[in-house]
This record gives structure tokens, C-alpha cells and sequence, in this order.
């Protein structure tokens, strides 16, 4: 959960772990958000990317997720990866997720809209975001944190344009480690 100032008025907005490590602390932010209401509280979901928002929106969706499964969702796995997730249809990986067992991660499969995801974000990705997206979630599924892979992706030069490229470079270095 972070606190944004917007015009001296705090509104605590609760983000995803990739949004957080993405934010600096007294640096301007867009975040698009998305506001549920309750008898009890009216709660702010935020995100630095409109795909983010869009998968947040999606897994609400599917029955048994509500935000706080969504927002652990997405701080385990980019939503490149998701996607290559639904396609492959993966339970295995979305087990490893804190908090999803075998059944929920078989209904998030059965229930989830991919496609519509796809079709929507894939306008939304440049070459060069993709193919470190690309990368992103490669690292992903060979067992690194997000907190290591997005340290790792920032290292990397932006005359490196090909995925399989920034893999090369990230594997060496985190080799070294």
C-alpha cells in the first residue's frame, strides 16, 4: 500500500509489488486506478501501466478472486507472462503463487478471458518493452524474484533490442552473483 499526495490530500491506494518498486519517493506518478466500494470501505487499486489494470479488472472476474488474490497475483508474475501463462495453460506456476492452490488456479484457466487481454494489451507493448517483457517473464519462470529481474532488466543497455539477447547478458551477470 503506498500513500499518494494529490494536492496536500493523502489517498492510500493499494498497488501491486512491480508498481511499488517502480515509484520514487517525491517524483510525479500516473497511476491508473481502479476504485471498489463497499458497505465498509471504498479502496483504491493503482498501476503504473493501463495492462495492469486491465488484468486486475479481468481477475476480479473469475470467481473465488477478489482483490487482495489479484494484487498477489500480479506482484508473482508480469502480465506478459501471464498471458504465456493462459496460453500454455500452466497450473504449475500458478501454484507457485502465494496463496493459489490447484483448484483456484484451474478455474482462474478455465474462467479467464485471454484472449480479450491479449488482444487488448498487445497494441499497448513497443519492440523494445517487449522484448524485456519478454525477458521479464523468462526469468520469471526460471524461479527469480521480480525484485531481481527488474534490477537486472534496468542494467541492461537500451542498444540491447532482442530478448534472447538480454537474457544472454541478465544469465551472465546474475551468473556472477
Amino acid at each position: 500500500m503506498i500513500t499518494l499526495d494529490v494536492r496536500d490530500i493523502g489517498y492510500e491506494i493499494s498497488v501491486p509489488l512491480p508498481t511499488c518498486l517502480r515509484l520514487t519517493i517525491g517524483q510525479p506518478i500516473l497511476l491508473h486506478t481502479h476504485l471498489i466500494v463497499r458497505e465498509d470501505a471504498h479502496t483504491l487499486y493503482g498501476f503504473t501501466e493501463p495492462q495492469e489494470k486491465l488484468l486486475f479488472q479481468q481477475l476480479l472476474r473469475v470467481s473465488g478472486i477478489g482483490p487482495k488474490s489479484a494484487l498477489t497475483i500480479m506482484s508473482g508474475v508480469s502480465v506478459p507472462a501471464f498471458i504465456d501463462i493462459l496460453q500454455e495453460k500452466s497450473v504449475d506456476f500458478l501454484v507457485k503463487i502465494p496463496g493459489i492452490g490447484k483448484k483456484t488456479a484451474e478455474r482462474i484457466l478455465v474462467d479467464f478471458d485471454g484472449k480479450r487481454l491479449i488482444s487488448e494489451t498487445s497494441g499497448l507493448r513497443t519492440p523494445l518493452n517487449a522484448a524485456k517483457e519478454d525477458a521479464h517473464a523468462a526469468l520469471i519462470r526460471l524461479g527469480y524474484s521480480v525484485k531481481e529481474t527488474d534490477a537486472a532488466l534496468k542494467r541492461v543497455p537500451d542498444s540491447v533490442t532482442q530478448s534472447d539477447e538480454i537474457l544472454k547478458l541478465i544469465l551472465k551477470e546474475m551468473a556472477k552473483w
